[in-house]
C-alpha cells in the first residue's frame, strides 16, 4: 500500500480488525489483509475513549437480503469520533454518509454497537445517552453513569448508577431496565463458557453477577434473522413487561422480511387476537398463491399487507363514519328514511 508519511506517524492497534493511523491531524484506517485506506477522518481527538471502529462482513444473508428487500444485514463499516469536545459524528466508510451528534456537553466516552447501529456515549456530567443511526433519536439512558459498556458480541448494555447495576436486554425498549443493588464499582464484563458475568470491585473481595443468558441469546438471534431460536427462547420465559417488548421487537423483525408464520405467534404471545387472526388469514393467501402461481413469498408479501390495511381502514372508517356522522330519525314529522350528518 502506498504511503507518504514522514516516520512521525503514531499507529493504534487495539482494533483486531483496522489499524489506526494518526498523522497530520487525521486518522486513516487500514482494515486488515486489504491492500488500501479503508477511510480517513479529521479529528484531534485520538483516545481510545472517544473513538469507536466497526468493521463487520456479514455472513448472515438470507433471501429478503439477498433481493435487497433488508439491508440491516449488509456489512457495516463505521467510525464514531469527536469533532470538537462536544460534537460527535458517525461515518459509514463505504458510503460516506455522515451523522452528526451535537451535545451541550464535553463527551468523554463513547462506543458503536456490533452492528454499528446504535451509538452509547456518556459526557463529563456523567450522563449517559443513546443514539440510534436508523431513527436518528437520542434517547438518555441514566443521569449519572460511572461505568458502561456493551456485553461482548451483544447490544446488551451494562451500566452503573451510584449503587445499581443497570442492564438493559432490549435497548430498543430503553425504559425497561432491569437493575441490581452492588455494593462497589464494576470492573468488567466477562463471557465465555455460555456465561455472562459482571465483575465487581467490593474493596476487600470481588462479587460475580451473572447476566440472563437467555435474553442475550434471543439479542444474538434477532441479529442472525433466525427468529425460529428466538420464539423458543422467549417461550421459555416468564412473561413480563421486559418479555413482552421483546415479543413486539419480534414481530417487528418478522413482519419486515414477511415472515406472517413468526409474526402470528408474536401477535398471539402479545394477547393480540385481531392481529393474529388478520395474520393467519394472510398466510393462507400467500401459500395459495405460492402454490397456485409458483411466486416468490416476498414477492406478494407485501401487496397481501397493504391489501389487508386497506380493507382493515376501509372498515373501520365506514364503521365509525355510519355510528357518528349518519342519524337516521324515524319521526312522524320527517321522511320514513331521514339521512341528516350530524357535523
Amino acid at each position: 500500500m502506498a504511503w507518504h508519511g514522514n516516520g512521525k506517524e503514531k499507529f493504534n492497534f487495539e482494533n483486531p480488525q483496522v489499524a489506526i493511523v494518526h498523522y497530520a491531524g487525521e486518522l486513516s484506517l487500514v482494515e486488515y489483509g486489504e491492500n488500501e485506506i479503508l477511510g480517513s477522518v479529521r479529528t484531534s481527538y485520538t483516545n481510545s475513549h472517544v473513538l469507536s471502529v466497526r468493521v463487520n462482513e456479514n455472513k448472515n444473508l438470507n433471501d429478503n437480503d439477498r433481493y435487497g428487500i433488508d439491508d440491516r444485514t449488509a456489512p457495516a463499516k463505521r467510525i464514531a469520533f469527536l469533532l470538537d469536545a462536544q460534537t460527535a459524528s458517525i461515518r459509514d466508510l463505504l458510503s460516506n454518509v455522515t451523522v452528526t451528534i451535537n451535545h451541550d456537553s464535553k463527551i468523554d466516552w463513547l462506543e458503536l454497537n456490533t452492528r454499528a447501529n446504535l451509538l452509547l456515549f456518556r459526557d463529563k456530567r456523567r450522563h449517559l445517552h443513546l443514539y440510534d443511526t436508523d431513527t436518528q433519536i437520542r434517547t438518555q439512558l441514566l443521569n449519572f453513569c460511572t461505568y458502561v459498556q456493551w456485553v461482548p458480541g451483544s447490544d446488551v448494555v451494562v451500566a452503573q448508577n451510584r449503587n445499581s447495576l443497570c442492564v438493559w436486554y432490549n435497548i430498543h425498549a430503553p425504559g425497561q431496565v432491569t437493575t441490581h443493588t452492588i455494593k462497589g464499582d464494576v470492573e468488567d464484563i466477562e463471557r465465555s463458557g455460555g456465561k455472562t458475568e459482571v465483575i465487581v470491585d467490593e474493596g476487600m473481595s470481588q462479587a460475580v453477577y451473572p447476566l440472563d443468558e437467555s435474553l442475550i441469546d434471543f439479542g444474538t438471534a434477532i441479529d442472525d434473522k433466525d427468529y425460529v431460536r428466538a420464539v423458543d427462547i422467549l417461550d421459555d420465559l416468564e412473561v413480563t413487561p421486559e418479555v413482552e417488548a421483546m415479543w413486539s421487537q419480534l414481530s417487528t423483525e418478522a413482519v419486515s422480511v414477511g415472515d406472517l408464520r413468526i409474526a402470528q405467534r408474536c401477535a398471539a404471545a402479545l394477547g393480540n387476537v385481531a392481529m393474529s387472526t388478520y395474520l393467519g388469514k394472510a398466510k393462507e393467501i400467500k401459500m395459495q398463491a405460492e402454490k397456485d402461481l409458483g411466486f416468490r413469498g416476498m414477492d406478494i408479501i407485501i401487496i397481501i399487507i397493504i391489501i389487508m390495511m386497506i380493507i382493515i381502514i376501509t372498515t373501520t372508517n365506514l364503521h365509525r363514519h355510519v355510528l357518528t356522522h349518519i342519524n337516521i330519525s324515524l319521526s312522524s314529522s320527517q321522511s320514513p328514511f331521514t339521512i341528516s350528518p350530524s357535523l
